[in-house]
């Protein structure tokens, strides 16, 4: 069996730090399920309240934070389990986008014009 090293130490964290950034925020999955599966539902759960501005920002703050320290498992989990939903989803992406600082903006435009690319 092959395990990957993880080197990037935010995403080793990013459980914990949602949680200390986001304590309204309830998961059903344990922190040993995996950082995808919390992910995953934090993105429906940001979705389900984008109009409750405390929480919208909370969450945002998250995001800015895990995507300007975390490295590349970081941004790829925040990629595929959050802004993929909200690409996908029928909200204006500029109220999302407004929140989001530099480096958090640079990645959620950058993979935005690869999710809309025709297969």
């Amino acid at each position: 069996m092959h395990f990957q090293e993880i080197k990037d130490e935010y995403y080793l964290k990013i459980n914990k730090r949602l949680r200390e950034t986001n304590p309204q925020f309830k998961s059903v999955f344990d922190i040993d399920d995996g950082v995808y599966l919390i992910l995953g539902e934090f993105g429906t759960y940001l979705l389900d309240h984008i109009n409750e501005d405390d929480k919208f920002s909370d969450a945002l703050c998250f995001i800015n934070e895990a995507l300007e320290y975390g490295k590349h498992e970081t941004e790829d989990a925040i990629v595929i389990q959050i802004f993929h939903k909200i690409y996908a989803s029928s909200i204006d992406i500029s109220k999302f986008r407004d929140y989001l600082n530099p480096r958090a903006k640079f990645v959620f435009d950058t993979q935005l014009t690869k999710f809309n690319e025709p297969i």
